[in-house]
């Protein structure tokens, strides 16, 4: 019985600990990120003309109410902007939602609201700074991380952030900052 016992407490540590996690085996991607918007419209609109995405279709009618999606035509990358104000609690955050607005100071000051965001690779930033400039639209960066990937952070109408980074370096017509220079909220104390 004990030698029986061994046999199979060695055979169960071989098993478990030679045979690889799903997680290991399986190849993942980012294809898509929410957005919890106060306009999925305007959101969409804004997407497809400073981003240069697309309009996708919503393929099941019962969710198309109160949403748009978009999709970056060559990585494939969706983001699928919810109304805010169809969601249970809203009327207890619409102020929040207005503060948040205001708190960036047209994308001149790094927020807390600003962590939560997404975050997409591109080839190069030039053409999208020059499209966000062509439609003066607000953005903060390009900011040079030590690592020497550039990011430049956008605000998409209606409360969501998202972070475009290159490795190319930016024209020098932009102005490029390193994260020593960025200027932040002040601090608040904790409580």
């Amino acid at each position: 019985m004990n030698k029986m016992a061994s046999t199979l407490l060695l055979a169960s540590a071989l098993l478990f600990n030679t045979a690889p996690s799903q997680a290991e085996t399986q190849k993942t991607s980012v294809w898509k990120m929410t957005y919890s918007s106060l306009d999925p419209d305007q959101a969409a609109e804004f997407c497809t003309t400073i981003l240069g995405m697309e309009r996708i279709a919503i393929p099941d009618p019962t969710l198309a109410k109160g949403r748009a999606w978009v999709r970056f035509p060559d990585s494939g990358l969706e983001l699928h902007f919810v109304d805010a104000r169809a969601r249970y609690g809203y009327e207890k955050t619409e102020e929040f939602y207005r503060y948040m607005d205001d708190l960036d100071q047209n994308m001149t000051v790094f927020t807390t609201f600003m962590d939560n965001h997404g975050a997409v690779l591109v080839e190069d930033l030039n053409p999208y700074l020059q499209q966000l400039t062509k439609n003066s639209v607000p953005f903060l960066g390009p900011v040079r991380r030590a690592d020497g990937v550039y990011q430049l952070y956008i605000e998409i109408p209606g409360n969501a952030y998202l972070e475009l980074d290159a490795r190319k370096t930016p024209d020098s017509v932009y102005p490029t900052t390193t994260w020593d220079k960025v200027p932040f909220a002040p601090l608040v104390k904790a409580f």
